[in-house]
Protein backbone atom coordinates (compact mmCIF):
# COMPACT_ATOMS: atom_id res chain seq x y z
CA UNK A 1 0.00 0.00 0.00
CA UNK A 2 1.26 3.36 -0.60
CA UNK A 3 1.22 6.24 2.21
CA UNK A 4 -0.21 9.35 2.22
CA UNK A 5 2.86 11.86 2.22
CA UNK A 6 1.11 14.61 4.56
CA UNK A 7 -2.44 15.03 5.44
CA UNK A 8 -2.96 18.67 2.66
CA UNK A 9 -1.76 16.66 0.30
CA UNK A 10 -3.52 12.75 1.16
CA UNK A 11 -6.62 13.83 -1.47
CA UNK A 12 -3.95 14.77 -4.44
CA UNK A 13 -1.39 12.73 -3.33
CA UNK A 14 -3.96 9.47 -4.15
CA UNK A 15 -4.60 10.81 -7.67
CA UNK A 16 -2.84 10.44 -11.03
CA UNK A 17 0.56 12.73 -10.60
CA UNK A 18 0.26 15.97 -12.45
CA UNK A 19 3.35 15.82 -14.91
CA UNK A 20 4.30 17.34 -18.56
CA UNK A 21 4.36 13.65 -19.65
CA UNK A 22 2.75 10.41 -18.09
CA UNK A 23 4.86 7.27 -19.69
CA UNK A 24 3.94 3.59 -19.08
CA UNK A 25 6.36 0.69 -18.95
CA UNK A 26 5.23 -2.88 -19.10
CA UNK A 27 7.47 -6.07 -19.79
CA UNK A 28 4.55 -8.30 -20.31
CA UNK A 29 3.04 -6.80 -23.44
CA UNK A 30 3.10 -8.61 -26.74
CA UNK A 31 4.94 -5.77 -28.45
CA UNK A 32 6.27 -2.30 -27.62
CA UNK A 33 4.12 0.50 -28.05
CA UNK A 34 4.55 4.80 -28.02
CA UNK A 35 4.61 4.27 -23.80
CA UNK A 36 1.20 6.50 -23.59
CA UNK A 37 -0.74 4.10 -21.82
CA UNK A 38 -0.45 0.91 -19.92
CA UNK A 39 -1.83 -1.05 -23.01
CA UNK A 40 0.55 1.20 -25.51
CA UNK A 41 3.04 0.54 -22.87
CA UNK A 42 7.05 0.14 -23.81
CA UNK A 43 8.47 -3.19 -23.36
CA UNK A 44 11.38 -1.94 -21.75
CA UNK A 45 12.26 1.63 -19.73
CA UNK A 46 15.11 2.37 -21.94
CA UNK A 47 12.72 3.91 -24.91
CA UNK A 48 11.16 5.80 -21.84
CA UNK A 49 13.64 7.17 -21.08
CA UNK A 50 14.74 8.14 -24.44
CA UNK A 51 11.94 10.22 -24.91
CA UNK A 52 11.18 11.34 -21.58
CA UNK A 53 12.11 15.23 -20.96
CA UNK A 54 11.98 17.15 -17.07
CA UNK A 55 8.72 17.08 -15.99
CA UNK A 56 8.25 13.25 -16.98
CA UNK A 57 6.85 10.45 -14.51
CA UNK A 58 7.48 7.07 -15.90
CA UNK A 59 5.42 3.87 -14.22
CA UNK A 60 7.14 0.65 -14.16
CA UNK A 61 4.81 -2.38 -14.04
CA UNK A 62 6.13 -5.63 -12.05
CA UNK A 63 8.44 -7.46 -14.21
CA UNK A 64 12.01 -8.41 -15.08
CA UNK A 65 13.65 -5.56 -16.97
CA UNK A 66 17.23 -6.19 -18.22
CA UNK A 67 17.80 -3.28 -20.88
CA UNK A 68 20.58 -1.90 -18.49
CA UNK A 69 22.16 0.81 -18.10
CA UNK A 70 19.67 2.92 -17.35
CA UNK A 71 20.17 6.73 -17.95
CA UNK A 72 17.46 8.87 -16.31
CA UNK A 73 17.61 12.40 -17.74
CA UNK A 74 17.75 15.46 -15.38
CA UNK A 75 14.19 15.97 -14.05
CA UNK A 76 12.69 12.65 -14.86
CA UNK A 77 10.45 10.24 -12.24
CA UNK A 78 10.49 6.90 -12.41
CA UNK A 79 8.40 4.69 -10.25
CA UNK A 80 8.41 0.69 -10.35
CA UNK A 81 6.15 -1.82 -8.14
CA UNK A 82 2.84 -1.10 -10.38
CA UNK A 83 0.24 -3.40 -11.91
CA UNK A 84 -0.25 -2.90 -15.48
CA UNK A 85 -3.64 -0.92 -15.21
CA UNK A 86 -3.12 1.21 -12.03
CA UNK A 87 -4.47 4.62 -11.57
CA UNK A 88 -3.25 5.84 -8.48
CA UNK A 89 0.28 5.99 -6.63
CA UNK A 90 -1.56 4.42 -3.80
CA UNK A 91 -2.11 1.04 -5.91
CA UNK A 92 1.72 0.37 -5.85
CA UNK A 93 2.93 -2.43 -2.97
CA UNK A 94 6.37 -3.96 -2.51
CA UNK A 95 5.13 -7.25 -3.38
CA UNK A 96 5.17 -5.82 -6.99
CA UNK A 97 8.56 -7.07 -7.15
CA UNK A 98 10.15 -4.20 -10.45
CA UNK A 99 13.93 -5.49 -11.09
CA UNK A 100 16.41 -3.94 -13.35
CA UNK A 101 19.14 -5.87 -14.22
CA UNK A 102 22.31 -5.72 -14.88
CA UNK A 103 23.52 -9.38 -16.23
CA UNK A 104 26.93 -8.71 -14.42
CA UNK A 105 27.97 -6.81 -17.33
CA UNK A 106 27.22 -2.94 -16.88
CA UNK A 107 26.11 -0.54 -14.13
CA UNK A 108 22.04 -0.74 -13.85
CA UNK A 109 21.17 3.21 -13.43
CA UNK A 110 22.91 6.44 -13.58
CA UNK A 111 20.90 9.72 -12.00
CA UNK A 112 20.24 12.94 -13.97
CA UNK A 113 20.16 16.14 -11.86
CA UNK A 114 16.78 16.44 -10.43
CA UNK A 115 15.86 12.76 -10.93
CA UNK A 116 14.11 10.42 -8.78
CA UNK A 117 14.30 6.55 -9.10
CA UNK A 118 11.24 4.85 -6.42
CA UNK A 119 10.70 1.31 -5.86
CA UNK A 120 12.83 -0.99 -7.95
CA UNK A 121 15.05 -3.68 -7.17
CA UNK A 122 18.45 -2.67 -8.27
CA UNK A 123 20.44 -6.32 -8.94
CA UNK A 124 23.36 -7.69 -10.65
CA UNK A 125 24.91 -4.74 -12.10
CA UNK A 126 29.15 -4.65 -12.55
CA UNK A 127 30.50 -0.94 -13.62
CA UNK A 128 34.07 -0.30 -14.23
CA UNK A 129 35.96 2.68 -13.11
CA UNK A 130 34.58 5.05 -11.47
CA UNK A 131 32.49 2.63 -10.06
CA UNK A 132 28.58 2.37 -8.64
CA UNK A 133 27.73 -0.99 -10.35
CA UNK A 134 24.17 -0.64 -8.80
CA UNK A 135 23.98 2.81 -9.81
CA UNK A 136 26.00 6.59 -10.08
CA UNK A 137 25.23 10.10 -9.09
CA UNK A 138 27.71 12.35 -10.64
CA UNK A 139 27.81 15.89 -9.85
CA UNK A 140 24.14 16.43 -9.25
CA UNK A 141 21.59 16.18 -6.69
CA UNK A 142 18.92 13.13 -7.02
CA UNK A 143 17.19 11.02 -4.87
CA UNK A 144 16.63 7.17 -4.48
CA UNK A 145 13.54 5.81 -2.34
CA UNK A 146 12.37 2.65 -1.62
CA UNK A 147 15.15 0.32 -2.82
CA UNK A 148 16.38 -3.14 -3.26
CA UNK A 149 20.25 -3.08 -4.00
CA UNK A 150 21.57 -6.92 -4.09
CA UNK A 151 24.58 -8.27 -5.48
CA UNK A 152 25.68 -5.39 -7.60
CA UNK A 153 29.59 -4.73 -7.97
CA UNK A 154 32.66 -2.90 -9.48
CA UNK A 155 35.35 -3.89 -11.42
CA UNK A 156 37.28 -0.71 -10.73
CA UNK A 157 36.62 2.04 -8.75
CA UNK A 158 34.11 2.40 -5.77
CA UNK A 159 30.90 1.94 -4.89
CA UNK A 160 29.56 -1.73 -5.50
CA UNK A 161 25.94 -0.78 -5.42
CA UNK A 162 25.78 2.94 -5.26
CA UNK A 163 28.93 5.66 -5.58
CA UNK A 164 28.35 9.37 -5.03
CA UNK A 165 31.00 11.65 -6.23
CA UNK A 166 32.07 14.94 -7.84
CA UNK A 167 29.93 17.24 -5.41
CA UNK A 168 27.03 15.26 -6.32
CA UNK A 169 24.14 16.02 -3.08
CA UNK A 170 21.26 13.15 -3.49
CA UNK A 171 18.67 11.92 -0.78
CA UNK A 172 18.80 8.57 -0.50
CA UNK A 173 16.57 7.09 2.02
CA UNK A 174 14.36 3.94 3.09
CA UNK A 175 16.05 1.53 0.83
CA UNK A 176 18.08 -1.98 1.64
CA UNK A 177 21.84 -2.45 0.80
CA UNK A 178 22.62 -6.37 0.52
CA UNK A 179 25.04 -9.21 -0.34
CA UNK A 180 27.10 -6.15 -2.53
CA UNK A 181 30.56 -6.45 -3.62
CA UNK A 182 33.23 -9.26 -4.05
CA UNK A 183 36.81 -9.67 -3.39
CA UNK A 184 37.60 -6.57 -5.90
CA UNK A 185 35.16 -4.18 -4.89
CA UNK A 186 34.92 -1.64 -2.15
CA UNK A 187 32.44 -0.18 -0.07
CA UNK A 188 28.87 -1.29 -0.91
CA UNK A 189 28.01 2.95 -0.79
CA UNK A 190 30.84 5.38 -1.46
CA UNK A 191 30.65 8.60 -1.07
CA UNK A 192 33.69 10.49 -2.89
CA UNK A 193 34.44 14.25 -2.49
CA UNK A 194 30.54 14.58 -1.97
CA UNK A 195 27.72 15.34 0.24
CA UNK A 196 23.84 13.93 0.46
CA UNK A 197 21.82 12.72 3.10
CA UNK A 198 21.43 9.10 3.48
CA UNK A 199 18.26 8.39 6.05
CA UNK A 200 16.55 5.22 7.14
CA UNK A 201 18.94 2.27 5.20
CA UNK A 202 19.50 -0.98 5.91
CA UNK A 203 23.26 -1.71 4.96
CA UNK A 204 23.73 -5.09 5.47
CA UNK A 205 25.95 -8.66 4.55
CA UNK A 206 27.91 -6.89 2.04
CA UNK A 207 30.80 -7.93 1.13
CA UNK A 208 32.80 -5.53 2.53
CA UNK A 209 31.96 -2.24 4.64
CA UNK A 210 28.51 -0.53 4.58
CA UNK A 211 29.54 3.14 3.35
CA UNK A 212 32.76 4.74 3.13
CA UNK A 213 33.62 8.40 2.61
CA UNK A 214 36.20 10.24 1.78
CA UNK A 215 38.16 13.46 0.09
CA UNK A 216 36.38 15.49 1.98
CA UNK A 217 32.95 14.23 1.67
CA UNK A 218 30.21 15.74 4.16
CA UNK A 219 27.09 13.50 3.76
CA UNK A 220 24.39 13.11 6.34
CA UNK A 221 23.62 10.03 7.98
CA UNK A 222 20.83 9.21 10.13
CA UNK A 223 18.38 6.50 10.86
CA UNK A 224 20.41 3.71 9.30
CA UNK A 225 21.70 0.21 10.30
CA UNK A 226 24.84 -1.25 8.98
CA UNK A 227 25.26 -4.50 10.53
CA UNK A 228 26.59 -7.93 9.59
CA UNK A 229 29.04 -6.61 6.83
CA UNK A 230 31.98 -8.61 5.80
CA UNK A 231 30.52 -11.65 8.14
CA UNK A 232 29.90 -13.61 4.60
CA UNK A 233 33.28 -12.88 2.85
CA UNK A 234 34.98 -12.92 5.93
CA UNK A 235 37.17 -9.90 4.82
CA UNK A 236 38.11 -6.71 7.48
CA UNK A 237 35.01 -4.52 7.13
CA UNK A 238 33.23 -1.75 9.62
CA UNK A 239 29.82 -0.53 9.14
CA UNK A 240 31.27 2.37 8.06
CA UNK A 241 34.91 3.66 6.82
CA UNK A 242 35.55 7.53 7.60
CA UNK A 243 38.91 7.38 5.33
CA UNK A 244 40.20 11.01 6.02
CA UNK A 245 39.84 13.22 9.08
CA UNK A 246 39.44 15.94 6.21
CA UNK A 247 36.01 14.94 5.88
CA UNK A 248 33.21 16.28 8.01
CA UNK A 249 29.97 14.21 8.23
CA UNK A 250 26.94 14.38 10.65
CA UNK A 251 25.66 11.57 12.10
CA UNK A 252 23.19 10.52 14.32
CA UNK A 253 20.76 8.12 15.83
CA UNK A 254 22.43 4.78 13.74
CA UNK A 255 22.46 1.25 14.68
CA UNK A 256 25.71 -0.79 14.16
CA UNK A 257 25.69 -4.34 14.80
CA UNK A 258 28.18 -7.28 13.89
CA UNK A 259 30.44 -5.85 11.45
CA UNK A 260 33.35 -8.06 11.18
CA UNK A 261 35.84 -5.59 12.46
CA UNK A 262 34.66 -2.62 13.72
CA UNK A 263 31.66 0.14 14.17
CA UNK A 264 33.72 2.66 12.62
CA UNK A 265 37.16 3.18 10.85
CA UNK A 266 37.65 7.04 11.59
CA UNK A 267 41.65 7.56 9.73
CA UNK A 268 43.72 4.85 10.92
CA UNK A 269 41.66 4.33 14.20
CA UNK A 270 38.84 1.14 14.54
CA UNK A 271 36.48 2.37 16.89
CA UNK A 272 35.00 -0.72 18.35
CA UNK A 273 32.45 0.74 20.85
CA UNK A 274 29.22 2.76 20.15
CA UNK A 275 30.85 5.07 22.99
CA UNK A 276 33.76 5.61 20.59
CA UNK A 277 31.61 6.36 17.79
CA UNK A 278 29.09 8.95 19.87
CA UNK A 279 32.83 10.12 21.23
CA UNK A 280 33.11 12.01 17.90
CA UNK A 281 32.46 15.70 17.50
CA UNK A 282 30.00 15.04 14.52
CA UNK A 283 28.31 12.00 16.18
CA UNK A 284 25.54 11.47 18.46
CA UNK A 285 22.71 8.81 19.61
CA UNK A 286 24.27 5.86 17.85
CA UNK A 287 23.45 2.40 19.11
CA UNK A 288 25.15 -1.12 18.85
CA UNK A 289 22.70 -3.38 19.16
CA UNK A 290 20.91 -6.36 17.36
CA UNK A 291 18.22 -5.10 14.91
CA UNK A 292 16.71 -8.42 15.42
CA UNK A 293 15.85 -9.34 11.60
CA UNK A 294 12.42 -11.18 11.20
CA UNK A 295 14.29 -13.32 9.09
CA UNK A 296 18.27 -12.70 8.87
CA UNK A 297 18.71 -12.82 5.23
CA UNK A 298 17.39 -10.29 2.72
CA UNK A 299 14.26 -9.04 4.54
CA UNK A 300 14.25 -6.69 7.34
CA UNK A 301 11.22 -6.53 9.07
CA UNK A 302 11.44 -6.19 12.76
CA UNK A 303 9.41 -7.20 15.93
CA UNK A 304 8.11 -5.07 18.17
CA UNK A 305 10.90 -5.67 20.65
CA UNK A 306 13.40 -4.50 18.19
CA UNK A 307 15.95 -1.63 19.39
CA UNK A 308 15.05 -0.10 16.09
CA UNK A 309 11.32 0.78 16.85
CA UNK A 310 10.68 4.67 17.70
CA UNK A 311 14.63 4.96 18.12
CA UNK A 312 15.39 7.46 15.52
CA UNK A 313 15.69 10.40 15.08
CA UNK A 314 12.51 12.76 13.92
CA UNK A 315 14.86 14.97 11.95
CA UNK A 316 13.72 13.14 8.57
CA UNK A 317 12.43 14.40 5.10
CA UNK A 318 7.77 15.02 4.90
CA UNK A 319 6.69 11.99 3.52
CA UNK A 320 9.42 9.43 4.16
CA UNK A 321 8.11 5.71 4.17
CA UNK A 322 9.47 2.57 4.92
CA UNK A 323 10.50 0.09 2.16
CA UNK A 324 7.98 -2.12 2.89
CA UNK A 325 5.13 0.36 1.80
CA UNK A 326 4.28 0.85 5.69
CA UNK A 327 4.18 4.93 5.94
CA UNK A 328 6.22 6.86 8.40
CA UNK A 329 5.99 8.15 11.61
CA UNK A 330 4.32 5.35 13.33
CA UNK A 331 4.40 4.91 17.31
CA UNK A 332 5.40 1.53 17.34
CA UNK A 333 5.55 0.24 20.47
CA UNK A 334 2.33 2.59 21.84
CA UNK A 335 3.66 4.84 24.35
CA UNK A 336 2.17 7.50 23.09
CA UNK A 337 5.34 9.12 21.37
CA UNK A 338 5.81 9.17 17.89
CA UNK A 339 9.36 8.33 16.67
CA UNK A 340 10.75 6.85 13.17
CA UNK A 341 11.82 3.45 13.19
CA UNK A 342 16.08 3.32 12.49
CA UNK A 343 16.17 1.14 8.91
CA UNK A 344 14.58 0.95 6.19
CA UNK A 345 11.17 -0.96 7.75
CA UNK A 346 9.07 0.96 10.00
CA UNK A 347 7.00 -1.32 12.32
CA UNK A 348 3.34 -0.58 12.86
CA UNK A 349 1.43 -1.88 15.33
CA UNK A 350 -2.28 -1.73 14.36
CA UNK A 351 -4.53 -3.99 11.91
CA UNK A 352 -8.03 -3.34 11.11
CA UNK A 353 -10.23 -6.07 9.78
CA UNK A 354 -12.94 -5.25 7.10
CA UNK A 355 -15.09 -7.76 5.90
CA UNK A 356 -17.50 -7.04 3.09
CA UNK A 357 -21.18 -9.14 3.69
CA UNK A 358 -23.45 -10.62 1.74
CA UNK A 359 -25.30 -6.99 1.73
CA UNK A 360 -22.19 -5.20 0.52
CA UNK A 361 -21.98 -3.85 3.99
CA UNK A 362 -18.60 -3.01 5.34
CA UNK A 363 -17.39 -4.00 8.93
CA UNK A 364 -15.23 -2.65 10.69
CA UNK A 365 -13.28 -3.78 13.53
CA UNK A 366 -9.77 -2.12 14.67
CA UNK A 367 -7.09 -3.46 16.84
CA UNK A 368 -3.21 -2.96 18.14
CA UNK A 369 -0.84 -6.08 18.51
CA UNK A 370 -1.37 -4.80 22.31
CA UNK A 371 -4.61 -5.25 22.60
CA UNK A 372 -5.01 -1.40 23.31
CA UNK A 373 -8.97 -0.26 21.94
CA UNK A 374 -8.93 1.98 19.01
CA UNK A 375 -12.26 3.74 19.01
CA UNK A 376 -13.36 5.14 15.29
CA UNK A 377 -15.04 8.36 13.95
CA UNK A 378 -16.27 8.21 10.32
CA UNK A 379 -17.33 11.45 8.83
CA UNK A 380 -19.40 11.57 5.51
CA UNK A 381 -17.92 12.03 2.31
CA UNK A 382 -17.00 10.82 -0.99
CA UNK A 383 -13.72 10.27 -2.57
CA UNK A 384 -11.48 11.66 -2.76
CA UNK A 385 -12.26 14.45 -1.08
CA UNK A 386 -10.15 15.15 2.08
CA UNK A 387 -14.10 14.83 3.81
CA UNK A 388 -14.02 11.13 3.48
CA UNK A 389 -11.24 10.46 5.91
CA UNK A 390 -11.80 8.73 8.47
CA UNK A 391 -10.26 8.60 12.01
CA UNK A 392 -9.13 5.74 13.81
CA UNK A 393 -7.11 6.87 17.05
CA UNK A 394 -4.54 6.17 18.15
CA UNK A 395 -3.50 5.00 14.39
CA UNK A 396 -4.78 8.30 12.82
CA UNK A 397 -6.87 8.55 9.45
CA UNK A 398 -8.13 6.09 7.04
CA UNK A 399 -8.43 6.87 3.49
CA UNK A 400 -10.64 4.48 1.42
CA UNK A 401 -9.84 4.08 -2.36
CA UNK A 402 -13.45 3.67 -3.51
CA UNK A 403 -16.18 6.02 -4.38
CA UNK A 404 -18.52 5.85 -1.45
CA UNK A 405 -20.31 7.57 1.01
CA UNK A 406 -19.69 7.35 4.98
CA UNK A 407 -21.84 7.15 7.94
CA UNK A 408 -21.13 8.19 11.37
CA UNK A 409 -20.30 5.12 13.28
CA UNK A 410 -19.24 3.83 16.36
CA UNK A 411 -16.70 0.67 16.78
CA UNK A 412 -16.57 -2.27 17.51
CA UNK A 413 -18.19 -4.11 14.59
CA UNK A 414 -19.78 -1.26 13.00
CA UNK A 415 -21.13 -1.14 9.35
CA UNK A 416 -20.94 0.98 6.46
CA UNK A 417 -23.37 1.04 3.55
CA UNK A 418 -22.63 1.88 0.08
CA UNK A 419 -25.17 4.63 -0.94
CA UNK A 420 -28.84 3.53 -1.83
CA UNK A 421 -29.02 2.49 -5.38
CA UNK A 422 -25.19 1.96 -5.81
CA UNK A 423 -24.28 -0.20 -8.07
CA UNK A 424 -21.14 -1.86 -6.67
CA UNK A 425 -19.33 -4.60 -8.34
CA UNK A 426 -17.38 -7.95 -6.55
CA UNK A 427 -13.87 -7.17 -6.41
CA UNK A 428 -12.78 -3.98 -6.41
CA UNK A 429 -9.99 -3.98 -3.72
CA UNK A 430 -10.36 -1.23 -0.45
CA UNK A 431 -7.36 -0.14 0.05
CA UNK A 432 -6.65 2.15 3.56
CA UNK A 433 -4.34 4.73 4.29
CA UNK A 434 -3.61 6.50 7.74
CA UNK A 435 -1.85 9.51 9.53
CA UNK A 436 -2.27 10.89 13.14
CA UNK A 437 -0.88 14.24 14.30
CA UNK A 438 1.12 15.22 17.47
CA UNK A 439 -0.32 18.49 17.57
CA UNK A 440 -2.40 17.67 20.74
CA UNK A 441 0.82 16.84 22.76
CA UNK A 442 2.66 19.86 21.27
CA UNK A 443 4.59 18.61 18.54
CA UNK A 444 4.44 18.92 14.77
CA UNK A 445 5.41 16.20 13.64
CA UNK A 446 2.97 13.66 11.78
CA UNK A 447 2.50 10.39 12.53
CA UNK A 448 1.83 8.38 9.68
CA UNK A 449 0.59 4.63 10.65
CA UNK A 450 -0.42 1.99 8.40
CA UNK A 451 -3.09 -0.40 8.82
CA UNK A 452 -2.72 -3.43 7.41
CA UNK A 453 -6.11 -3.64 5.09
CA UNK A 454 -6.83 -5.04 1.55
CA UNK A 455 -10.39 -6.49 1.45
CA UNK A 456 -12.78 -7.22 -1.60
CA UNK A 457 -16.34 -6.09 -1.60
CA UNK A 458 -18.75 -8.45 -2.61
Amino acid sequence: MRSLLAPVLAAVGLMAPVSSQMLYVDSAVSASGNGTSWAQAFKDLAPALAVATSGTEIWVASGFYGGAPYVVPAGVTVKGRFRSGDVTNMQREYNNVTVLYGFDTSRVLALGAGSVVDGFTVQNGKAPAPGGGGALIDGVDATIRNCFFLVNNDTAGAGAALLVRNGANPTIESSVFYLNGDDSSGAAIDVDNASGTYINLTVDTNWFSGMRFKNGATPTIINSIFSNNGTTSGRSARGIEHIDTGSNPSMTHNMFFNNSTSLYLHGATELTSVGQVNGLSFSANNLDADPQYEVPIAVYRVPVSSPCVDAGSNIYPPGLQGVYDNSRVIDGNLDTVSRIDIGAYEFADATLRMPVDNHKHIHINGKSAAGLPIWIWISPGVNPLPQSFWRFEPFGTIYIDLSIHAVFLMPPNQVLNYPSGAVVPGGIPIYAQAFTTNLPVGGLGVNFSNPAVHVTNG
